[in-house]
């Protein structure tokens, strides 16, 4: 990471100290800019050079991308692609907002990093300062307006719960329950059945837990000694 590609020095020989041809005598701040302005400016994704400039000088320019992103307002909804003539489809869709964008960052970071904490050190410090912890309360999960930090974690337990949660799916009735005698009948029996669902849903999310990431395990467990006592997730806790 700390080598310096031959062509920068040749456009640029002025960025460098006189005598020097190095990004590591250049300040955190520009080296980490010119790299990922230069994977930018590609005509197609140059995935080394994206990673480089995430993971170079301490992840800083990790650090400043999630906390610019962390309580971005939005909604994640499938688009369609572009249709540009370098229109990549599966990076076109769904549409490029700060959810889409910082659930990218946090796969690099756990399929590239070997050291468990790290995602949740680079995490951490912009949810603790988060005031978007409704979406995590069990009565909110239906809302998929969530933080970006959050649709990350979704992201990244989703391989590994999508087959359980497709299980209690087929387990719901076709048929809403019949109608009772009196209203107050059916507000008993859709929580009776939820009740059931839910149980469902974390028995089999107990089974999997070995495929989840170790560090988004690692996350969860720090987020939840942040939440305030009004947030009670489904299970009773984050991880």
């Amino acid at each position: 990471i700390d080598s310096t590609p031959a062509w920068l020095t040749f456009l640029n020989p002025t960025l460098f100290p006189r005598g020097k041809s190095s990004l590591g005598h250049i300040g955190d701040n520009i080296a980490v800019y010119l790299t990922l302005l230069t994977a930018a400016s590609r005509p197609h994704p140059q995935y080394p050079l994206i990673i480089r400039g995430l993971l170079m000088r301490q992840y800083l320019g990790t650090k400043i991308m999630m906390t610019g992103l962390q309580d971005a307002p939005g909604q994640v909804s499938t688009g369609e692609p572009c249709g540009g003539p370098m229109c990549m489809k599966h990076l076109c869709t769904p549409p490029l907002i700060p959810h889409t964008v910082y659930a990218a960052i946090a796969q690099i970071l756990v399929k590239c990093v070997d050291w468990t904490p790290a995602l949740c050190r680079l995490m951490s410090p912009g949810v603790k300062h988060s005031g978007l912890w409704d979406s995590l309360d069990r009565t909110q999960v239906w809302n998929i307006q969530r933080p970006p930090w959050h649709h990350a974690l979704v992201q990244l337990v989703t391989p590994s719960v999508a087959g359980v949660v497709s299980e209690v799916i087929r387990a719901v009735p076709p048929q809403p329950p019949a109608k009772p005698a009196h209203p107050s009948q059916l507000s008993v029996r859709l929580e009776h059945h939820l009740a059931a669902w839910t149980l469902q849903l974390l028995t089999g999310m107990e089974g999997v837990a070995d495929t989840v990431p170790l560090s988004v395990i690692y996350v969860a467990h720090t987020i939840n000694t942040y939440l305030p006592p009004t947030i009670k997730p489904t299970g009773g806790h984050m991880s």
